[in-house]
């Protein structure tokens, strides 16, 4: 497991900046972002599975794609204090592609994020307001997570050292992120439903090209 803290990045291709005042202009200066969100979205034309977009991310370090996620969809803007995780172990038997633990006015905020199949795929069984199994593949990953922070959450807190910063997470802070397939593949039947089920959970299914979004918005 890798981490970066904020007064460790050094990197022109790093969202977090250790100086609050100047991290607007950090992000509109530093990187074109507006042109990575294109170099992306011709990756993902061209990527066959998730290992292909894993490959782009990592091969120049462009931490901001996972990264983006959080002021969007998370609304932390604060550059102070956050940490980035790629490739988070929980436990011995489950891993999460990468994780993020931010906060903002209404405290901390751990979003662990899960990529699949960029491809275009079928999201929704026939005639069933069921997912297929490429979708539940992803979500059965993020429940087993969920399930080892129901049982191990104290344990998670102090491996980490969050309780020398005085950080705490209840459940409700703990927030999981399932990126797969591409908007024209959610319908509004898969719309209604991801909805639905993100009333009701901490879930959130987004398609790959909510992540061009967001880092065009970056």
């Amino acid at each position: 497991m890798s981490i970066i803290k904020p007064n460790e990045i050094n990197l022109k291709n790093e969202i977090f900046n250790e100086n609050n005042e100047n991290f607007v202009n950090y992000r509109k200066e530093k990187i074109d972002y507006k042109n990575e969100s294109l170099l992306f979205l011709d990756a993902l034309n061209n990527s066959q599975t998730e290992h292909d977009i894993q490959k782009y991310i990592k091969k120049d370090s462009k931490w901001f794609i996972p990264l983006s996620v959080i002021f969007n969809d998370y609304g932390i803007y604060n550059a102070s204090g956050n940490y980035f995780y790629k490739e988070l172990q929980l436990g011995k038997d489950y891993k999460a592609d990468y994780a993020i633990l931010g906060h903002n006015s209404s405290g901390y905020k751990l979003i662990l994020i899960e990529f699949e199949t960029p491809k275009k795929i079928k999201l929704l069984q026939d005639k069933k307001n069921e997912w297929t199994i490429d979708v539940r593949n992803g979500l059965t990953q993020i429940k087993d997570w969920e399930r080892w922070f129901s049982n191990n959450k104290d344990y998670f807190l102090k491996s980490m050292h969050y309780e020398k910063e005085n950080i705490n997470l209840t459940a409700s802070q703990i927030f999981y992120l399932l990126v797969i397939s591409r908007r024209e593949c959610f319908d509004e039947r898969a719309n209604n439903i991801r909805n639905e089920d993100y009333k009701n959970s901490n879930i959130k299914i987004v398609s790959y090209d909510r992540i061009v979004d967001n880092i065009a918005m970056l």
